[in-house]
């Protein structure tokens, strides 16, 4: 009973971590937090496709490979920019910097129904990183212990 209580707790702490609303993100403060908010963004896309590649394809998500080829993510970015070239810095080709001092892992399970997506601040001394999966809840973290960002 007290490990469900507590993994009850962990949960909803987790998950309330980022709420996921347009214009709720990233803390940090000037340039670090628009790229932080870029970053939201991006991980955003990643979501919002791969839930129209998973209704499209049968209930499959896709790997990197496929969802940044794939029409729901170029659907996606422009939505997300509004017409404006903030992801002009994007490289789809190198998810290991995908942006300028970022890197992204996408994992998918065996089957291919759920996945995990993690944004990672290279140049964050405490690692700032974004964490996403198939419920659409976007995370915020960085190592344990860590206080001094950037």
């Amino acid at each position: 009973m007290r490990f469900k209580a507590a993994a009850s707790i962990l949960v909803l702490a987790t998950t309330a971590i980022v709420p996921a609303g347009k214009g709720q993100s990233a803390s940090g403060n000037g340039p670090e937090l628009q790229q932080r908010r870029l970053a939201v963004d991006l991980v955003r896309a990643i979501n919002t496709s791969e839930m129209a590649y998973r209704d499209r394809s049968g209930g499959s998500f896709a790997g990197w490979a496929g969802i940044s080829a794939s029409p729901e993510f170029t659907t996606a970015i422009t939505r997300s920019t509004h017409g404006d070239s903030k992801y002009k810095n994007v490289n789809l080709a190198s998810p290991s910097e995908i942006l300028p001092g970022w890197a992204l892992r996408l994992t998918l399970s065996e089957d291919r129904k759920s996945y995990a997506v993690i944004l990672i601040d290279t140049a964050d001394q405490c690692s700032y990183s974004l964490m996403s999966d198939q419920e659409g809840i976007i995370r915020e973290g960085r190592t344990i212990g860590c206080t001094n960002s950037k």
